[in-house]
């Protein structure tokens, strides 16, 4: 019939073929449906029809009924497991690299990261915009539009982020560094690290193909922060605030504040209007790479299946970073400043009389001690969330977050009361020694800001 009706007379003109939807369907249905219940009714006895009508009456009884929520299973902090769980990793005394087995599909994680505390202060805003170039602009073997290609050819493709870590016992200290991930499958490593290695060390940043490339993408660059700020205003307004409360506050608001927005855009306008410009920034990037992309302080952890780690070390070993030292950058367990934060906010001086409201209401106690345990059971639910195979291990080499510091976080917040919260209230947000508050938003409630000492 297909071949009678479509296939043969396709060869020799065209078929149209036409679908109407039924306007009777929903009615013929209904209709289907009464025929069959009257036909089983038809065979029912009078004792069989008042057992399903005493049956649909005790249903709708119940279905009225208010349900008790006790038979539910109930969470508590006992619940909780005390250990923190532990994370395998080993490490390969012939190439110093960091290994975590894990189930992973049979795919392999590749992070590296690199210090770049060599890199000149007023070289370090860059930084970010320098990350987003990494696999996007030209080698001497491929060009721009061909890495892309190329790196899907054997991985699932390469991201470079621009970290800021806090130190892990001093406050004062801060450390920067750049990481960067990918993965593949075991057989591809030694593909995917040598296309990397072109990349950090071949990547022709001043050549006029590659110029154009970072014209366009630091002009999309620019266009995107710009329509982010309607949507990411909280998140500048924080970074703005923290600045003068934590060491770090300035390196971040450098790289990802209302100042790192303001210099793009002026990057931005300064390429399209003097091609000096453009030749300018291509060689900062370029000694950026000379900066950044070093051996002698390039860190490596790989995330693998387990029965894979020797074939994945084999072939680490092949490639020329075998003997790198491993430098773990340190984090903090927490970053020191508590932020209160709101967006897409109409009412912002009425926002900022609850921030204060909120605070008297921490001091004062005025919450009991199940809520105290109902915001831990809240906490821990972030804290014990599933993670990928891919996050494995991630604090640990990214911000130093060993078992036993994990394992004291836990212990200490399985062990907040009340008396503590109030306590911590009363020292840290009550009588702070500083506090800052900014806005970023629209110049229609600017007046009213200012009458509250706003600048």
């Amino acid at each position: 019939m297909l071949d009678k009706y479509i296939v043969q007379p396709h060869l020799r003109s065209g078929v149209a073929l036409v679908m109407t939807p039924s306007t009777s369907f929903v009615s013929d249905q209904q209709a289907n449906e009464r025929r069959e219940l009257d036909l089983i009714a038809e065979t029912l006895t009078p004792k069989q029809r008042k057992a399903i009508e005493i049956q649909a009456e005790t249903l709708a009884d119940h279905q009225k009924q208010t349900p008790h929520v006790h038979c539910l299973p109930t969470l508590t902090l006992y619940d909780i497991p005390l250990d923190q769980p532990r994370l395998d990793v080993e490490y390969r005394a012939a190439s110093d690299i960091q290994f975590i087995p894990q189930t992973t599909n049979e795919l392999t994680y590749i992070r590296m990261k690199f210090d770049i505390s060599a890199v000149p202060e007023d070289l370090r805003w860059f930084i970010p915009l320098f990350s987003a170039m990494l696999g996007q602009l030209g080698t001497s073997k491929y060009k721009f539009d061909e890495i892309g290609t190329v790196l899907q050819t054997v991985s699932g493709g390469v991201s470079c982020s621009h970290l800021i870590l806090p130190d892990t016992h001093d406050t004062s200290c801060y450390s920067e560094a750049l990481v960067v991930e990918t993965l593949c499958l075991p057989h591809h490593v030694s593909n995917t690290l040598t296309i990397l290695e072109q990349l950090f060390a071949d990547t022709q940043y001043t050549t006029p193909p590659n110029l154009a490339q970072i014209k366009s993408l630091v002009l999309s660059a620019s266009a995107a922060a710009n329509a982010s700020i309607a949507s990411t205003g909280h998140s500048l307004a924080a970074y703005r605030a923290s600045m003068g409360l934590t060491s770090y506050a300035p390196a971040v608001e450098s790289a990802r504040g209302m100042t790192s927005i303001a210099a793009l855009q002026q990057w931005a306008d300064a390429i399209e209007a003097d091609p000096a410009a453009l030749d300018a920034l291509g060689a900062i990037f370029r000694r950026l790479a000379a900066l950044t992309f070093r051996r002698d302080q390039m860190g490596l952890s790989v995330v693998t299946e387990p029965h894979l780690v020797t074939q994945v070390d084999a072939e680490l070993a092949k490639m020329t970073w075998q003997h790198h030292k491993q430098d773990d950058l340190a984090g903090r367990l927490g970053e020191g400043v508590f932020t209160m934060s709101s967006y897409f906010d109409p009412h912002t001086c009425q926002t900022l009389d609850a921030y204060a409201d909120a605070v008297e209401f921490a001091v004062g106690g005025h919450f009991t001690d199940e809520d105290v345990h109902q915001a831990l059971l809240a906490t821990f639910s972030s804290i014990d969330a599933p993670q990928a195979p891919s996050a494995k291990g991630k604090g640990l080499f990214t911000r130093g977050f060993t078992h036993d510091m994990l394992q004291a976080r836990r212990s200490q917040l399985l062990g907040v009361t009340k008396a503590d919260l109030v306590r911590v209230a009363t020292d840290h947000l009550a009588n702070a020694a500083k506090s800052h508050a900014v806005v970023v938003g629209k110049e229609e409630s600017r007046q009213e800001l200012v009458h509250r000492g706003f600048q």
